[in-house]
Protein backbone atom coordinates (compact mmCIF):
# COMPACT_ATOMS: atom_id res chain seq x y z
CA UNK A 1 0.00 0.00 0.00
CA UNK A 2 1.23 3.24 -0.83
CA UNK A 3 1.23 6.50 1.37
CA UNK A 4 -1.66 8.19 -0.44
CA UNK A 5 -3.96 4.85 -0.37
CA UNK A 6 -3.25 4.72 3.79
CA UNK A 7 -3.94 8.95 3.90
CA UNK A 8 -7.31 7.64 2.41
CA UNK A 9 -8.39 4.95 4.54
CA UNK A 10 -7.92 7.21 7.40
CA UNK A 11 -9.57 9.79 6.02
CA UNK A 12 -13.06 7.19 5.56
CA UNK A 13 -12.46 5.85 8.91
CA UNK A 14 -12.43 9.35 10.86
CA UNK A 15 -15.73 10.27 8.36
CA UNK A 16 -17.37 7.57 8.88
CA UNK A 17 -16.44 7.96 12.99
CA UNK A 18 -17.68 11.74 13.00
CA UNK A 19 -20.65 11.01 11.05
CA UNK A 20 -21.94 8.14 12.84
CA UNK A 21 -20.16 7.12 15.71
CA UNK A 22 -22.33 8.36 18.56
CA UNK A 23 -25.55 8.79 19.60
CA UNK A 24 -27.26 10.52 23.01
CA UNK A 25 -30.17 9.28 25.27
CA UNK A 26 -32.60 12.27 25.47
CA UNK A 27 -36.20 12.08 27.41
CA UNK A 28 -38.71 12.66 25.43
CA UNK A 29 -42.58 11.64 24.17
CA UNK A 30 -44.64 9.62 21.50
CA UNK A 31 -47.84 11.17 20.78
CA UNK A 32 -50.55 8.59 19.77
CA UNK A 33 -54.52 9.54 18.69
CA UNK A 34 -55.49 9.21 22.08
CA UNK A 35 -52.45 8.28 24.75
CA UNK A 36 -48.70 10.58 24.84
CA UNK A 37 -46.18 8.34 26.87
CA UNK A 38 -42.61 9.18 28.20
CA UNK A 39 -40.03 7.90 27.01
CA UNK A 40 -35.92 8.00 26.13
CA UNK A 41 -34.95 8.40 22.89
CA UNK A 42 -31.73 6.81 21.19
CA UNK A 43 -30.48 9.94 19.06
CA UNK A 44 -27.94 9.47 16.56
CA UNK A 45 -25.60 12.65 16.72
CA UNK A 46 -22.43 13.53 15.12
CA UNK A 47 -19.73 13.11 17.09
CA UNK A 48 -18.10 16.16 16.17
CA UNK A 49 -21.13 18.86 16.49
CA UNK A 50 -23.22 16.80 18.45
CA UNK A 51 -26.02 17.56 16.33
CA UNK A 52 -28.48 15.28 16.17
CA UNK A 53 -28.94 13.44 12.81
CA UNK A 54 -32.88 14.12 12.01
CA UNK A 55 -32.44 12.06 8.74
CA UNK A 56 -31.76 9.12 10.61
CA UNK A 57 -35.05 9.74 12.38
CA UNK A 58 -37.12 10.23 9.50
CA UNK A 59 -38.32 7.04 8.79
CA UNK A 60 -37.84 5.04 12.57
CA UNK A 61 -36.97 6.11 16.12
CA UNK A 62 -35.27 4.29 18.52
CA UNK A 63 -36.51 4.94 22.26
CA UNK A 64 -36.32 2.73 25.26
CA UNK A 65 -39.77 2.31 27.05
CA UNK A 66 -40.88 2.51 30.83
CA UNK A 67 -39.33 -0.71 31.43
CA UNK A 68 -35.69 0.05 30.07
CA UNK A 69 -36.67 -2.03 26.72
CA UNK A 70 -35.39 -0.77 23.19
CA UNK A 71 -38.37 -0.68 20.91
CA UNK A 72 -38.44 1.13 17.62
CA UNK A 73 -41.17 3.10 16.26
CA UNK A 74 -42.37 3.66 12.39
CA UNK A 75 -44.03 7.07 11.59
CA UNK A 76 -47.62 4.61 10.90
CA UNK A 77 -48.07 4.12 14.75
CA UNK A 78 -47.87 8.07 16.22
CA UNK A 79 -48.88 11.06 15.61
CA UNK A 80 -45.42 12.97 16.86
CA UNK A 81 -42.46 12.65 18.80
CA UNK A 82 -40.84 15.67 20.78
CA UNK A 83 -37.77 16.31 22.92
CA UNK A 84 -35.81 19.02 24.14
CA UNK A 85 -32.85 19.31 22.44
CA UNK A 86 -30.18 22.68 23.78
CA UNK A 87 -32.43 25.10 23.74
CA UNK A 88 -35.03 23.59 21.41
CA UNK A 89 -38.15 21.59 21.78
CA UNK A 90 -38.16 19.53 18.35
CA UNK A 91 -41.32 18.19 17.18
CA UNK A 92 -41.52 15.87 14.29
CA UNK A 93 -45.05 14.97 13.20
CA UNK A 94 -45.95 12.16 11.13
CA UNK A 95 -46.93 12.99 7.73
CA UNK A 96 -48.34 11.24 4.47
CA UNK A 97 -45.29 10.64 2.90
CA UNK A 98 -46.53 11.63 -0.93
CA UNK A 99 -44.79 12.06 -4.14
CA UNK A 100 -44.61 16.18 -4.03
CA UNK A 101 -41.61 14.95 -0.93
CA UNK A 102 -39.52 13.40 -3.85
CA UNK A 103 -38.07 10.82 -4.93
CA UNK A 104 -36.98 9.34 -1.39
CA UNK A 105 -35.98 5.33 -1.34
CA UNK A 106 -39.04 4.01 1.33
CA UNK A 107 -41.73 1.95 1.11
CA UNK A 108 -43.37 3.49 4.24
CA UNK A 109 -45.93 5.45 3.71
CA UNK A 110 -45.47 7.89 6.32
CA UNK A 111 -42.56 9.86 7.54
CA UNK A 112 -41.53 12.05 10.47
CA UNK A 113 -40.69 15.52 9.64
CA UNK A 114 -39.64 18.31 11.92
CA UNK A 115 -41.68 20.64 12.22
CA UNK A 116 -40.27 24.48 12.43
CA UNK A 117 -43.47 26.81 11.55
CA UNK A 118 -47.03 25.45 12.98
CA UNK A 119 -50.67 26.81 11.64
CA UNK A 120 -53.21 26.55 9.12
CA UNK A 121 -50.06 25.55 6.70
CA UNK A 122 -46.99 24.80 8.26
CA UNK A 123 -43.79 24.19 7.49
CA UNK A 124 -41.34 21.38 8.14
CA UNK A 125 -37.53 20.72 7.58
CA UNK A 126 -36.99 17.40 5.06
CA UNK A 127 -33.38 16.33 5.78
CA UNK A 128 -31.29 14.41 3.17
CA UNK A 129 -28.68 12.44 2.17
CA UNK A 130 -26.37 15.05 0.59
CA UNK A 131 -27.48 17.89 2.97
CA UNK A 132 -28.16 18.10 6.87
CA UNK A 133 -28.60 22.09 6.81
CA UNK A 134 -30.93 23.39 8.55
CA UNK A 135 -31.40 26.46 6.29
CA UNK A 136 -31.20 24.57 2.70
CA UNK A 137 -34.29 25.94 0.78
CA UNK A 138 -34.63 23.05 -0.73
CA UNK A 139 -35.60 21.07 2.05
CA UNK A 140 -38.33 23.29 3.65
CA UNK A 141 -41.65 21.48 2.85
CA UNK A 142 -45.22 22.89 3.58
CA UNK A 143 -48.46 21.22 4.51
CA UNK A 144 -51.70 23.16 4.83
CA UNK A 145 -54.51 21.86 7.10
CA UNK A 146 -56.20 20.06 3.56
CA UNK A 147 -53.23 18.09 3.31
CA UNK A 148 -51.79 20.06 0.14
CA UNK A 149 -48.00 19.39 -0.08
CA UNK A 150 -45.34 21.17 -1.49
CA UNK A 151 -41.38 20.55 -1.29
CA UNK A 152 -40.24 24.23 -1.93
CA UNK A 153 -37.64 24.49 -4.37
CA UNK A 154 -35.14 27.87 -4.88
CA UNK A 155 -36.07 27.62 -8.63
CA UNK A 156 -39.75 28.77 -9.80
CA UNK A 157 -40.35 29.94 -5.88
CA UNK A 158 -42.68 32.88 -6.42
CA UNK A 159 -44.69 30.78 -9.30
CA UNK A 160 -44.78 27.82 -6.78
CA UNK A 161 -46.07 30.07 -3.88
CA UNK A 162 -48.37 31.35 -6.32
CA UNK A 163 -49.96 28.37 -7.21
CA UNK A 164 -50.07 26.93 -3.67
CA UNK A 165 -52.06 29.88 -2.06
CA UNK A 166 -54.21 29.87 -4.69
CA UNK A 167 -57.02 30.47 -1.95
CA UNK A 168 -55.32 33.55 -0.61
CA UNK A 169 -55.83 36.47 -3.02
CA UNK A 170 -54.03 39.28 -0.68
CA UNK A 171 -51.29 36.93 -0.92
CA UNK A 172 -51.02 35.97 -4.40
CA UNK A 173 -51.03 40.12 -4.85
CA UNK A 174 -48.34 40.71 -3.00
CA UNK A 175 -46.15 37.87 -4.47
CA UNK A 176 -46.64 38.64 -8.20
CA UNK A 177 -45.96 42.25 -7.12
CA UNK A 178 -42.59 41.57 -5.79
CA UNK A 179 -43.45 42.87 -2.27
CA UNK A 180 -41.26 39.61 -0.89
CA UNK A 181 -37.82 38.95 -1.33
CA UNK A 182 -36.93 35.60 -3.03
CA UNK A 183 -37.31 33.16 -0.77
CA UNK A 184 -39.30 35.07 1.99
CA UNK A 185 -40.90 31.84 2.97
CA UNK A 186 -41.42 32.52 6.52
CA UNK A 187 -42.76 35.91 5.70
CA UNK A 188 -45.21 34.68 3.02
CA UNK A 189 -46.49 31.64 5.27
CA UNK A 190 -47.47 33.75 8.19
CA UNK A 191 -48.90 36.40 6.47
CA UNK A 192 -51.14 33.14 5.06
CA UNK A 193 -51.61 32.13 8.78
CA UNK A 194 -52.40 35.23 9.95
CA UNK A 195 -54.49 37.07 7.50
CA UNK A 196 -56.01 34.25 5.22
CA UNK A 197 -56.95 31.42 7.56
Amino acid sequence: MNMKSIKFIILSLFLLISVDGFSKKIPGQILYSSDTINVIFQLPTNLLTKEPFYESFQNKVTYFDSNDNKQILLPSEANEIRFIYGPDTVRMISVDYSRELGNRKTSRSKIFLRIIVDGSTRIFILYGNSNHEFHDPDRYVLIKKNLKTLLVKSVGFRRSMVEFFDDCLSLIGKIKGKEYKHMSLFTIVEFYNTSCH
